[in-house]
Formats: structure tokens, sequence, C-alpha cells
């Protein structure tokens, strides 16, 4: 069974009006709220990517791409929300200064935002999380987003500049962060958001079908096999994925490398799903007093890195946050992990450790995910770094020469700031280590009695080998860090292990159909469970985006996947068809093929 380049295009507009099935109540979360989008677009037109806003309760999701070949240059770029909806080119000077209602100075703008580190082929990815205005307040003030051609400084020029007779930032500082021109512009409006997405499902005989930016790296379609295959989990860069079948039989395609399986042995019960931690190196966050604040994990993707930060107990506003040369957290100061991580001997703003500032909102949290070219995963577990949160923001070395420094007689930046980006003392500090602390593959089996098998890098952090079930397990799920999973029955009960938190189940529950999937939210703090005839239902951060409980369905559901935002998901059905809810982007279908074997389970392709 290979991959074909054709397939059934389903309503899924319709789809996407179909109440629950399965009933309501405390154990189904919100369904998001407003979200909003804008094309971004160079002075001479060219739409180079593009911005989405999502309410997610009180705080708004901002997700940006530029796409490569953009020609925006390499580096960081101020990226703000402006307070005039309109992009006139060639200047963008149409869209006026930043978003600003409670007028404030700059660093505490509304509208600003981390800036974007664009790559060497001119792409940028980024995500986060801000309280600073809600989507339809921007909707309402008929805004724009802006890139900028330099980087932002936040205002942070520390008391020892002086301009003309102002010491610290001036005014056109305090209003601009010294950003510099506007190389694209784009107009925000209401509507969902649409982004690239990708797929892949598997038949019980192994075939493999890839869709939108899935790649397909192989199958077993046409293979004698011991048992049949029950699951398919991608690599962390999404260059392979790893089939299980229920035997524990392990078959990898791509970059996926073989750890061991169960294949040899006499299992209890068979197995009905496997689990592949998402990253590839982590470091724990703690603070001053030794308390654990937050994770940092990197996974390995073709030519660069994507970055994803969890914390909380910061103050809120812009952080500093770089890689630094020494694997070393003494408490209070954390001067003890040295300086930023800088083999190029550049100056600050183009260390390979400089990365994005960090937006901490008011509840002193901040989730953040970009990507970098600057370091690769095994470069910098070799190199045995540390994470660093800083308590100020970074400027990037961004002083106009316009400043003299009392400590330098050359106008512009000194040697502290080209060293550190004045970020101040350091908050929050992590060891950066390979997942499972080696920097080969992994993946967990689940069995259906609750046997979890763990292989290469992936830790065995508890199973329910043993224990009385009230119902089989039918799916497992991998926590963001790779520190911990879920294991789910087909009641709908859920059991934590490891960094998994419990955050609901449908386990007291009467249900119309048994749970045969379940994924997990980008942050690790939600999860859905998916039904037989494709009910949903949303625990954690989880949102609910629509269902095919009430459709009668040519055959039942078999697989569910979550997309890279969390704000949308696929649901994979036995004979290939697919359903697309949120901002999951219908890619295609084997709906319309004769299928030898029934598709048993699907992945997402993330990022």
């Amino acid at each position: 069974m290979a991959k074909h380049p054709w397939s059934k295009s389903l309503l899924v507009t319709a789809l996407l009006a179909a109440p629950l099935a399965l009933g309501s109540g405390p154990a189904l979360a919100a369904t998001d709220g407003a979200s909003a989008t804008a094309d971004l677009r160079t002075a001479q037109g060219a739409s180079i990517g593009t911005v989405t806003f999502q309410q997610v309760g009180e705080r708004v999701q901002v997700r940006a791409r530029v796409t490569a070949g953009s020609n925006v240059a390499p580096g960081f770029h101020g990226f703000h929300v402006h307070e005039t909806g309109t992009c006139t080119a060639p200047g963008f000077t149409s869209a006026g200064g930043h978003y600003n209602p409670d007028t404030k100075g700059h660093g505490d703008h509304a509208g600003d935002h981390p800036p974007l580190l664009v790559q060497q082929d001119g792409s940028a990815s980024a995500a986060f999380t801000t309280d600073a205005y809600s989507v339809d307040k921007l909707i309402a003030d008929d805004v724009a987003v802006i890139v900028h051609a330099n980087p932002d400084n936040f205002a942070n020029i520390p008391t020892r500049y002086v301009a003309g007779t102002t010491t610290g930032p001036d005014d056109f500082t305090v209003a601009t962060g010294d950003s510099g021109g506007r190389v694209a512009c784009g107009v925000v409006a209401s509507g969902a958001p649409t982004l690239p997405g990708g797929y892949w499902m598997v038949a019980d005989d192994g075939g493999v079908f890839a869709h939108g930016t899935a790649a397909f790296s192989g199958s077993l379609g046409g293979t004698r096999l011991n048992s049949p295959i029950v699951g398919l989990e991608p690599t962390p860069s999404g260059q392979g994925y790893y089939l299980a079948a229920a035997d524990g039989g392990i078959f990898t395609f791509g970059d996926a490398s073989f750890e061991g399986s169960t294949g040899a042995l006499k299992l209890n019960s068979p197995v009905v799903d496997l689990a592949v931690p998402v990253a590839d190196a982590r470091a724990v966050l703690v603070d001053a007093a030794g308390d654990a604040v937050g994770t940092v994990t990197l996974a390995q993707e073709p030519g660069r890195v994507r970055v994803t930060v969890s914390a909380r107990g910061l103050k809120p506003g812009f952080h500093g946050f770089h890689l630094h040369d020494v694997a070393l957290c003494e408490a209070p100061g954390f001067t003890s992990a040295a300086g930023h991580y800088n083999p190029g001997a550049d100056a600050h703003g183009g260390h390979s450790g400089d990365n994005p500032t960090l937006l901490v909102k008011e509840d002193g949290t901040v989730e953040e995910s970009f990507v970098t070219d600057r370091y690769t995963v095994a470069e910098v577990v070799e190199a045995e770094l540390a994470v660093i949160i800083h308590a100020g923001s970074d400027n990037f070395a961004n002083i106009p020469t316009r400043y003299q420094s009392t400590q330098s007689i050359n106008p512009g930046p000194d040697d502290e700031t080209l060293r550190t980006g004045d970020a101040g003392p350091r908050a929050a500090c992590g060891l950066l280590r390979a997942t499972g602390n080696t920097t080969k593959g992994g993946y967990w089996l689940a069995a259906a009695d609750g046997g979890v098998f763990a292989f290469g890098d992936a830790g065995f952090l508890g199973s329910q080998g043993g224990s009385r079930l009230n119902a089989p397990i039918v799916a497992m799920a991998a926590t963001p860090t790779g520190d911990g999973y879920w294991l789910a029955a087909s009641d709908g009960g859920i059991f934590a292990f490891g960094d998994a938190g419990f955050h609901g189940s449908t386990g007291d529950r009467k249900l119309n159909q048994p749970i045969v999937a379940m994924a997990a939210t980008p942050t690790g703090r939600g999860y859905v469970l998916v039904a037989r005839d494709g009910g949903v239902f949303a625990f954690g951060d989880a949102t609910f985006h629509g269902s095919t409980g009430s459709i009668t369905l040519n055959q039942p559901i078999e697989g569910a996947a979550l997309t890279a935002s969390g704000h949308g998901y696929w649901l994979f059905a036995a004979d290939g068809g697919v359903f697309a809810f949120g901002d999951a982007p219908f890619e295609g279908s084997e709906g319309a093929l004769r299928l030898a074997r029934p598709v048993r389970g699907g992945a997402a392709r993330s990022g």
C-alpha cells in the first residue's frame, strides 16, 4: 500500500458545524474564542507570511510565520501591532505608531511583541501568548502588524548612556524601540487562521499515507507481518516515523532509529499504541530559591531547532533569554553559567546563544516557541550549556549612535552591552541535557493491560501492568518534555505518569461509543479524547472545535492528532477519511479509495 497523490475531498465546512454527540458537562472544555489573521506583505506587494491571533480565555495566542525566500535579512526584527489598519507601501508609515491604547512607554505598549528571529533562508516561525489585548479589541480598533528592519531594544538604554542632555532612553526610543524601517505589513482582520499542516495515516498491514507537509518515508504495504500494525508516531524532526505492531514489533522509516522491541517476547496483552518523546533535549528551569519554575525543550528539525519555553513565577514583561557557556546553575545569582554561548566571538545580537526575548504575562507565566538555525541540538548537548532567563529585557545591542556611554569614548553600544544586551540579573537557570540523557531516539509501547515498555531515550516512568482495569488501555500520548506520558482506557479513564498532569476523564460517564484515541496539547497541560463515533472530549487547556458525533460515518474513527497550535485537530476513519476541525487544514484523504486493509491510526506533522 503506497502513498497516493490524489484523494477524496470532504465537506469539512459542514462537519465544523456538527454538535458534540457525547454530551456536555464539566469534562468538556470551552470552544476557542475569536480569531484573526494578517497577511504579511513587502513594499513590493509580495506575500511573505502570516500572523494569526487566537483568543484562548483571557489570553491571545499569536503565531507568526515568514516563508523562506522572503528577502527579510537574517537576524532579529522588531515585531509589533500598530495602531492603524492600513499598509501603504513603500514605507508603511500609514500604519501609524505602536498600538498603545494605555499610552505607556515602549516595552509596555499593548502591541509590543517578542522579536522575530529570521533564519539564513529568510524564514521565521514563532508563537507566544499575550494578555495585553484581546482579539475582539484588535478587530474593533482596526490595527496592523509590522515587521521592522532592525531588532527591538525595548527601550532598554541604561542610565550610563546619554543622548544630548537625556540620560537613558530618549523620547524616540521610548516611542519606537529604535526598530528602524518597516519591511513588511499586514492588516489584522477577523477570520480563522489558515496555516499549513500535514498528517500520516497507517493501515494495519503497515501501509502509510502521507498528506500535506508530512513526508512519505516508506511503508510495509505488501509485507507479511506477524501481527497487525496498531500505530504510527513521527520523530521529533518530522523526517521519519515509527510503526508499532500488536506484538510490539517496531519498524522504522526516515530518521527514526530502531532502539528495541517486544517482538520476541510473550506479552500478557497486545500492544495497542506507541508514543515518542517530541523533544531531543530539555532543561528544567529553577529560580534563585532552587524551585522548579518551568522547562525549555529543543527539537531538531531539518536545518533548524525548535525551542519551546514554558515557565511561571516570573515578573510580567520582557525577559532576555540565552544559552550560556557553562552547565552550572548555582543559586542565587547563576553567575556560574558564565557568559552567552558565543563560539563565533560575535557581538551581542549575533551570539549563537542569543534567542528571542520572552514575554511574561500578568500572571507570571510564559509560553513561547521559535525556531533558530544558530545551533543544533547535537552541538549544544555536546557543549554542555545552560539556559538563562534574565530579569530584564534584552536590547540586542541596539544602542543608536546618538547615544554616548560614560564607559566609552565611542558612540553607540559599549563593551558591556556588546557582551550582555543589558538584560540584567539572572532570574532562572536550567542545565541543557539530551532527553533521557542520550542523543539516540526512543519510544514507549503501551499494552492493553496498561503495561508500558520503554526503549532508547524514552525513560520508564510507570505503568498499570498488574492492575485490575475497568476497561482496556487503547491509547498513549507523551508530554512535551519527554518526561511523562498518559494512558487512556476505552471508557476514557486516564492514567498519568512522570510530569503528565491529570486534567480530567470520562471514566465516570456512560459513553455512546468507546474511546479509541487521545492527543496531548503542545503545552502538555491538556488533551483530547476521541470516541469511535468521532465524539470529542477536551480537557485542561485543550479546546473543542467540533466532532462527527452526530454524523453517520461510513467507517468508525480510529485515530486523532492535534495541530501545532493546539487549536485544531484531525480525526482519521478506518476507510482513510479525514475530518478537519479548528485550524486544522484538510490536506487530503483515502476516502475515495478501496483500501486493502483498514486505517488504524494517524499522526500530525508539527511545526
